[in-house]
């Protein structure tokens, strides 16, 4: 059976509706494949922090290395042929993972999931979240090194240069 991974930020505590969504997803996957989930921590956040955070250079707080180190410990030096992310705010920190997942596990497909698309209007409305309406704009345009699928839910065939897979509420099209 193939071998594919589940990836999303979080915490085990996770919003009632996203889990519910997860779970169905991963269930779904499971189905056709020997899915593991990875679930990529928050790091815990004071007011220097989340300053630090927002400003240019810096990168929200997530343990990327402990989920890279999960990774690999599930893989178990097995092939993996997909990983499944859900997407999440990009900044530095985001991209360089991501860059890490490809240069790990070259011939991995990596499917990216937009759970909004557009976005950008709910980024921008909200004044705290300004910073990561920022940072994303810039490092969403270096996205189509590390994935191979955007999966939408808009009509879009392309997004940012990446062909894209059409589902209806977590089921294709």
């Amino acid at each position: 059976m193939e071998k594919g991974f589940y990836i999303h930020i979080g915490s085990k505590t996770a919003f009632l509706g996203v889990e519910k969504k997860v779970l169905a997803q991963i269930k779904a996957l499971s189905q056709e494949y020997d899915v593991d989930r990875i679930v990529i921590e928050k790091e815990e956040s004071n007011i220097i922090k989340s300053i630090l955070w927002r400003l240019p250079g810096g990168s929200w707080g997530a343990k990327y290395e402990e989920a890279l180190d999960e990774i690999k410990e599930k893989a178990n030096g097995n092939k993996v042929n997909f990983f499944y992310i859900r997407a999440q705010v990009m900044d530095r920190k985001y991209m360089h993972f991501l860059s890490k997942i490809r240069g790990n596990y070259p011939d991995a497909k990596v499917v990216f999931e937009l759970p909004t698309y557009p976005y950008d209007r709910e980024l921008f409305q909200n004044g705290t979240m300004w910073p990561w309406f920022f940072k994303d704009r810039h490092y969403r345009k270096q996205l189509k090194k590390y994935v191979d699928r955007l999966v939408t839910f808009s009509e879009d065939d392309y997004i940012w240069g990446i062909k894209t897979i059409r589902i209806i509420n977590g089921i294709g099209m």
